[in-house]
């Protein structure tokens, strides 16, 4: 089960606060240190929550030890996001398949069911593109879109491969080629909803 929130890792806290939920679990890092590594590069304090997207199963609580006052466990087998800077749980991913984010210039693809936008910062209305072809195998996704009249396509390649953002830090667990007429771009991307 993929679940979005906020970790906090500290001397004897281990936390996830699930999106939307009043409730804390004891946090289980079964990651093999990935979660407590990429925690520890992003929390600028002791025990600042970052936000965290998981796969992971809740489990009972604890009866004794420090998990104990929690509402139950969260084991956590792969981490797909972290960031401390962002939208967080307030994200919207609703309708899109995949978000990627690049750096310097600073641009957006957003990919849709039939559609991809391409946003550069300080730039103009989005340009789109209906998609033309698009196909998914062994944790690779391309996307291939072009508009009559059009001199450029754009092509989308997102790879299942750790990708950190070179400003903020933030950890995905999918990197992103985007080749866009002349220019090739590298960010990273997280899946919609």
């Amino acid at each position: 089960m993929t679940v979005r929130g906020y970790v906090t890792i500290g001397h004897e806290v281990r936390s996830f606060t699930p999106c939307d939920a009043d409730v804390m679990y004891w946090l289980v890092d079964q990651t093999d240190g990935d979660l407590r590594a990429i925690y520890d590069s992003l929390a600028r304090r002791p025990y600042q929550p970052v936000f965290a997207v998981v796969e992971g199963s809740f489990g009972p609580g604890l009866t004794e030890g420090f998990g104990a006052k929690y509402s139950g466990q969260l084991v956590v087998h792969r981490i797909r996001r972290a960031e401390l800077e962002g939208h967080g749980c307030d994200e919207d991913l609703e309708g899109l398949t995949f978000r990627i984010r690049g750096n310097e210039p600073f641009w957006t693809v957003g990919i849709g069911p039939e559609t991809i936008w391409f946003t550069e910062f300080g730039g103009a209305e989005p340009d789109s593109w209906p998609i033309d072809r698009s196909e998914e195998s062994a944790g690779v996704w391309r996307y291939r879109a072009t508009t009559a009249g059009r001199q450029e396509a754009i092509l989308v390649t997102i790879r299942e491969a750790r990708c950190r953002d070179s400003m903020s830090g933030a950890y995905f667990s999918f990197t992103a080629d985007v080749a866009l007429g002349s220019r090739n771009l590298r960010g990273c991307a997280v899946r919609g909803q």
